[in-house]
């Protein structure tokens, strides 16, 4: 019984720990959002970045890019930012100067979010409320939170 005790005293420890984590996250996400648009106001359009690292899972990259390439067409509250770009010239060739271009594309030229506490290998989302994030997770067109944006 007494083990019983200290096991779930464990378990409730572990999962307080674990939501601190990502609130920490959460905290640390939005700083950098902070920085990286000096403009505060001009993020509360969004309602969601988009999160895609130069290095990493090709696969999701390409995924993630292409999925959020189809919605700006259609959206102009979500926002992609490419960060870890070590080379301009490939990042133009893989994705063309029109996407660079668009208003709703960011290159993190000074690595902001190139963070072992933000980034990835793979793309994010970060869901925003009011210009901050409030939620976020790996980038994926068939969760429900994306599905309902």
């Amino acid at each position: 019984m007494k083990s019983l005790k200290i096991f779930s005293f464990i378990l409730l420890l572990l999962g307080f720990l674990s939501c601190s984590q990502q609130d920490r996250k959460i905290n640390l996400i939005n700083n950098k959002i902070k920085i990286h648009f000096e403009n505060i106001h001009s993020i509360k359009e969004y309602k969601a970045i988009v999160l895609i690292p130069r290095e990493g899972c090709g696969g999701c990259i390409s995924d993630a890019t292409s999925k959020t390439t189809e919605l700006l067409i259609k959206r102009r509250d979500i926002l992609l930012i490419f960060t870890d770009v070590t080379d301009m010239k490939l990042l133009k060739i893989q994705f063309g100067n029109n996407l660079l271009k668009d208003p709703n594309v960011s290159i993190d030229v000074p690595n902001i979010f190139v963070d072992k506490r933000v980034s990835s290998i793979y793309p994010q989302i970060f869901y925003l409320k009011n210009g901050k994030c409030d939620f976020f997770e790996v980038f994926d067109v068939t969760s429900e939170r994306f599905r309902t944006l």
